[in-house]
């Protein structure tokens, strides 16, 4: 009697979801134990860690998205688009908004959501950065301020309009202040006729030093 091959769902494909489903065919390569379906609800993943540069025009879309059906076909697994609606865990399947997926086994790495430490200001007024979407919506927001403070005429609102807050010091945090202050003084200050000592960039954080997740080096 032939065995058929187990049914391996991974949903999300974000860094975790996306090696699991790897890492299990490189490990499965040449057997018929299994088969490895891969779901998220983009076509296609994201390389986070270059968000700050898409914010600020370094990089753009193209250079940090790849589609999932490449890197399935690529890798040997399958992919499909969808957003999951339900869990039956009763008939081991995936719902998703158009279609049923079984399964014998079920990765869940699903990602996570912004941290607003607890504050519902921040929650309230923020733009995350999280997704290219998110980034592109930062650097179009950074240049509406630039447009507006030129024409304003009262110096301190203009000096609020040319304030950029970046909340959380962590590595995305300080990459993000770093490069907009790059788009600042290598872009904008070229086109906008503002005065350079009106503009602050500050980075907010809850600790008493920047990059509190990288060990403090020794004197």
């Amino acid at each position: 009697m032939t065995r058929k091959p187990a049914k391996i769902v991974v949903l999300g494909g974000g860094f975790g979801g996306l090696y699991a489903a790897m890492t299990l065919q490189r490990e499965l390569a040449g057997s018929d134990l299994a088969q490895i379906t891969l779901v998220d609800r983009r076509n296609y993943f994201t390389f986070t860690p270059f968000l700050p540069e898409v914010a600020a025009g370094t990089l753009g879309r193209a250079h940090v998205t790849y589609p999932f059906r490449f890197l399935a076909q690529k890798g040997q697994f399958s992919f499909i688009q969808g957003v999951v609606q339900a869990f039956d865990l009763a008939e081991r399947a995936i719902r998703t908004e158009t279609t049923t997926i079984p399964y014998d086994y079920l990765i869940v790495s699903l990602g996570g959501a912004p941290s607003f430490f607890g504050n519902p200001q921040i929650a309230a007024h923020a733009l995350t950065l999280s997704s290219v979407d998110d980034a592109l919506a930062i650097r179009n927001h950074v240049i509406r301020l630039f447009e507006q403070a030129v024409v304003e005429s009262d110096p301190i609102r203009r000096r609020q309009l040319l304030t950029f807050v970046v909340a959380g010091a962590g590595p995305c945090g300080v990459e993000l202040a770093a490069e907009l202050h790059h788009l600042i003084r290598t872009a904008l200050l070229k086109y906008y006729p503002v005065d350079p000592s009106e503009i602050k960039i500050l980075l907010v954080s809850k600790g008493d030093r920047i990059l509190p997740d990288f060990g403090r080096k020794e004197a």
